[in-house]
């Protein structure tokens, strides 16, 4: 049984997501081909570097590299059985720019919606409002 086909399988016994399965088998794949190695063969450093390519060469976000991790770190503990991401760090989140609404815009914003009895005019208020 292939490796990839030995995961779908333990995350369908799992009752995995569709989305799960997808995101998972993906970067298993993709690992395994830019290594050039097989699941036994690969180690820590190459599971690293494939983290490093992902956020630099291919611009993918933290939280992006995060799902690689976990993928991987389940691909390796339940399907190769080498356990070889069990010490890898993960990247810090990344900080997202605050929004600063005044209290007067939301104060007002908030009653006027609450004032508003068709649900429907309700919520294209609320629309029309935060798009500004």
């Amino acid at each position: 049984m292939d490796e990839i086909e030995k995961l779908l399988l333990e995350m369908d016994s799992r009752g995995f997501s569709e989305k799960t399965k997808k995101a998972y088998a993906y970067f298993s794949k993709e690992f395994l081909g830019f290594s050039k190695k097989s699941s036994r063969e690969a180690k820590e450093d190459d599971v690293k570097r494939y983290i490093a390519h992902l956020i630099k060469d291919k611009g993918y976000t933290n939280v992006t590299a995060n799902l690689a991790i976990s993928a991987l770190k389940f691909f390796f503990n339940k399907c190769a059985e080498t356990g070889i991401c069990n010490r890898i760090e993960r990247p810090k989140r990344e900080s997202l720019p605050h929004t600063c609404w005044s209290k007067a815009w939301t104060y007002g914003t908030y009653r006027h919606y609450w004032g508003i009895q068709n649900c429907r005019q309700r919520r294209y208020t609320l629309t029309l409002q935060t798009q500004n």
